[in-house]
């Protein structure tokens, strides 16, 4: 009697155990996810994008901290205790552990999350996302498309070795500091307005660029990209600033209407023909600089 009363205590603790662990796994984090409130994070010495970004976040909203002993595939809750889940950042930014992450509608943003040692391969954005600040840096992510919601990404998304695709619909307000040395992106689609793309792009492996939406102003972008043989903007309602630099398979760029001035722009480009510059280009300040196959025109 005494043995079996054991074996049934051994076999409610083992199993007690299993169920405690499987819990902690299909919860998205379980106690990886500790959270702390908006208005506890801008009293904080950190200043988080999202915080500036976003003036609206009311103060008793809360983010989510992913921990550094969260594994597996996670989802970021968008409640917790009744409260709202504005946005979700890393306890450190490396993690090598999480391999996928998604995002319950009403999570507006990421912030300083799995940007070193990432193993993350799949990220999942809800209707409604707007920003995405320092993170993802050397995943494994393949695919990334983002809600036409979405206004920022920031540094973000740099040297993604299996980064191949990479898309975006709505208006935004900046890519900044992003998607560098991503060598196999190769398909890039910006479907949307963006207020300024800087220092992005740089050293990706982008074969082709075509802008549909209003595009205010690209400053020290698409630099370095070997693949990249032609570019089209519909509309340039700014600047182009030190961009487009030794990309050594660009033969052709075209800008149907705007520009208001390249600086220091084209210069570099070994194999460069045709610019077509559409209805008015502005100023083309120290731009086309060693391009041995292409003739500035004259001005009228």
């Amino acid at each position: 009697m005494k043995r079996s009363i054991a074996l049934l205590l051994i076999t409610m603790l083992v199993l007690g155990a299993l169920i405690f662990t499987g819990c902690g796994e299909s919860s998205g984090g379980g106690s990886s996810f500790t959270f702390k409130t908006v208005g506890e994070l801008k009293s904080s010495d950190t200043a988080y994008g999202f915080l500036k970004s976003d003036r609206r976040l009311a103060e008793d909203a809360l983010v989510c901290v992913v921990g550094d002993g969260a594994s597996g595939d996670i989802t970021v809750p968008a409640k917790h205790d009744d409260k709202d889940v504005a946005a979700v950042i890393g306890e450190s930014d490396t993690n090598d552990k999480v391999t996928s992450v998604t995002l319950e509608d009403g999570v507006m943003y990421i912030e300083n999350c799995f940007s070193k040692s990432s193993a993350v391969k799949t990220l999942t954005l809800p209707a409604g996302f707007k920003g995405i600040f320092n993170s993802f840096n050397g995943s494994e992510i393949a695919e990334l498309s983002c809600p036409s919601t979405c206004q920022y990404i920031v540094d973000s998304f740099c040297d993604c070795a299996k980064l191949t695709k990479a898309e975006t619909t709505g208006y935004l307000y900046g890519i900044n500091g992003s998607f560098l040395n991503d060598t196999a992106l190769a398909d890039v689609t910006i479907g949307g307005a963006v207020q300024k793309l800087s220092g992005s792009f740089n050293g990706c492996g982008v074969t082709e660029i075509s802008f549909a939406g209003n595009i205010h102003d690209i400053i020290e972008s698409f630099n370095e990209c070997s693949a990249l043989k032609s570019m089209k903007t519909e509309q340039i309602a700014g600047d182009i600033s030190k961009s487009f630099c030794k990309c050594s398979a660009l033969t052709d760029a075209s800008f149907v209407q705007g520009l208001g001035s390249a600086d220091k722009s084209f210069n570099d480009n070994d194999v460069l023909e045709n610019v077509d510059f559409g209805t008015g280009a502005g100023n083309v300040a120290d731009s086309f600089e060693n391009c041995p196959k292409y003739t500035l025109p004259k001005a009228e």
